[in-house]
């Protein structure tokens, strides 16, 4: 079953998918730039309705008809199944007449299995196009321009997060896309937490390291906050994941080293991310990895806040994060530098085991990590080297004081491994 859906999923996608790909260049006039921009993004999410058909021969001797056919329209195109009979009668010559009844009865019996097959086929692949329309539908909604100061137009949403509502911008002033964040309106409600954000926003858009998503500017208007952002084209780690499962010790070096050198430069002008998980690690369309909400997430005030497909998160008033990878410490609301190396651990164990360390069972995740209660990655995967077990403890250290202190220290016990 599994074999089929891949089968069916990668058809659809095939034909319906298309890449969205913008190019901007350094000069021209804004406006035609933006109308360009917008063209392109309204021609992703209006794709041309394509014609799919699916053929199927009958059994040799099944009396089909011609009323044997299903066609599935949809937003995305014609979905057409179809049992042929073209060239079934003509092979099978003259039969004793019992061999014939014998031969078409069984005949008959295996082409209403292969329409059986057909039709949940088709109820499948309706169900995938109405999912997959819905979610373009919310994920990249085109909107109005709107113009945001005297600098940015925003394009269309492209996501929703547990900060805010994210959207495709352009920078007017240097014709380049950027993201722009909307914050959550919970952080007009007080004060005193707002400034607080404010201040913190500026201190982390004063790092600038090749391997942390840079943000351009904070724009107040009409009573909102927007984040202006780089914008990154690539994929985050926790798609990576879905995709492959799990990935080899060489590719998790590869992505580690990067993470440890932003870090070790965040920590060192006292800046904690607080939020670290595959999904907030993207690596570019060139292989380029770059760290995304560095620090902005711990100031948020209690809110429904809408979960993602893989992941759930939650935030309270002063603590935020996504469970399944935050420190002990995190969770009580207590965040060092050595809580985003409690987190790197995670992140290590799930992208080498294809799963998380602690999993949800009678026992609670935070007794799960008070006691450690996790399978050593030398007994899960065969060829991981046996140093792992020993890095993975010490990063998952339930005490801060006695866990790894720097991303550092981090990188130096993973880099010799082999």
């Amino acid at each position: 079953m599994r074999g089929s859906r891949a089968f069916f999923c990668g058809l659809v996608a095939a034909v319906l998918a298309g890449p969205f790909v913008v190019a901007i260049g350094q000069g021209g006039d804004p406006d035609e730039v933006l109308r360009k921009l917008r063209e392109e993004s309204q021609a992703q999410n209006q794709a041309a309705r394509r014609q799919i058909k699916i053929i199927a021969p009958a059994a040799r001797g099944a009396d089909v008809g011609t009323s044997q056919k299903i066609v599935i329209p949809s937003g995305d195109g014609v979905l057409t199944l179809e049992i042929s009979q073209t060239g079934a009668a003509s092979k099978l010559g003259p039969q004793p007449p019992q061999a014939a009844r014998s031969a078409q009865s069984s005949n008959s019996a295996a082409g209403r299995a292969a329409l059986a097959v057909m039709i949940l086929a088709g109820l499948y692949l309706v169900i995938f196009l109405v999912q997959r329309k819905g979610k373009e539908e919310q994920d990249t909604e085109i909107i109005e321009p709107v113009a945001l100061s005297q600098n940015f137009s925003i394009v269309r949403r492209i996501g929703e997060g547990g900060m805010g509502v994210v959207y495709e911008a352009l920078d007017r002033s240097l014709n380049r896309k950027v993201a722009v964040k909307k914050m959550r309106d919970d952080l007009k409600r007080d004060s005193a937490d707002y400034d607080h954000f404010l201040k913190e926003a500026k201190t982390v858009a004063a790092l600038h390291h090749p391997h942390i998503v840079d943000i351009h500017s904070i724009v107040t208007q009409g009573g909102e906050t927007y984040l202006v952002f780089e914008f990154v084209e690539g994929k985050t780690v926790s798609a990576l994941l879905r995709e492959r499962n799990r990935l080899s010790l060489k590719e998790v070096k590869l992505i580690f080293q990067p993470i440890c050198l932003a870090l070790e430069f965040a920590h060192g002008r006292s800046v904690i991310h607080r939020d670290l998980k595959p999904s907030n690690v993207m690596i570019t369309a060139q292989g380029f990895v770059k760290i995304m909400d560095f620090g902005l997430a711990r100031q948020l005030k209690s809110a429904p806040v809408k979960p993602s497909r893989d992941e759930a998160s939650y935030h309270l008033t002063g603590i935020a994060g996504t469970p399944a990878y935050m420190a002990p410490e995190a969770e009580l609301g207590v965040v060092y530098p050595q809580s985003d190396i409690y987190s790197l651990g995670v992140m290590a164990y799930e992208m080498l085991a294809g799963e998380l360390p602690f999993s949800s069972s009678e026992i609670p995740v935070a007794e799960q990590k008070l006691s450690r209660a996790y399978q050593r990655l030398s007994q899960k995967i065969t060829g991981l080297p046996s140093g792992l077990d020993g890095l993975i403890d010490q990063t998952l250290e339930p005490d801060p004081m006695k866990r790894l202190r720097t991303p550092r220290q981090f990188w130096d016990g993973l880099a010799p491994l082999a």
